[in-house]
């Protein structure tokens, strides 16, 4: 579930801060979890080509790919900055950048695979593997390295104010990655 709230929003737009409680990033995990969850959808359809999968789940993965590239990304960009704006360091710069880029790329390859997706809705159930296999493959592995080098940089940016609590929670997530 992308839904997020406004809790999360308003969290993000508060003063620096000085400890990173595991509940100030349990959102983020809980979407990652999302994500991985999308990304093995997809590497599942890929796999499965030239059959495609029912109507529903094509729509499904319609939906997830517009929520994940309208909601999450705005959340994260404030979250990151937020905590590159407490060390104001060349490095946290640096990483909230190559987030934003991965952002980008990542919301160009969900646009392309959601438009491919709905030109595919009406045809048979099955289709020329080679350019969705692609697509597929582009976007969860993508994904899949944004997620970890998110989590990465969560780990580089929150460094001692995370608590221990906080850091097992995003060590446990790149784990399961």
């Amino acid at each position: 579930n992308w839904g997020v709230g406004i809790k999360v929003e308003k969290a993000l737009v508060r003063a620096p801060w000085h400890i990173i409680d595991e509940h100030e990033v349990v959102w983020l995990i809980a979407d990652h979890s999302t994500q991985r969850q999308l990304c093995t959808m997809l590497e599942g359809i890929a796999d499965d080509l030239p059959n495609l999968p029912p109507q529903d789940a094509i729509d499904f993965v319609e939906q997830e790919l517009s929520a994940y590239s309208q909601r999450h990304y705005t959340l994260e960009a404030k979250f990151f900055g937020r905590l590159a704006d407490n060390s104001k360091s060349p490095t946290s710069e640096q990483i909230v950048k190559v987030i934003a880029q991965n952002h980008a790329i990542d919301a160009i390859h969900a646009d392309d695979l959601a438009v491919e997706l709905q030109r595919l809705s009406g045809a048979s159930r099955a289709c020329e593997p080679g350019q969705l296999a692609y697509m597929l493959r582009c976007f969860f592995d993508g994904c899949r390295r944004a997620i970890a080098f998110e989590e990465l940089a969560l780990l580089k940016l929150g460094g001692n104010r995370l608590t221990p609590a906080a850091r097992q929670a995003v060590l446990r997530s790149l784990q399961a990655g």
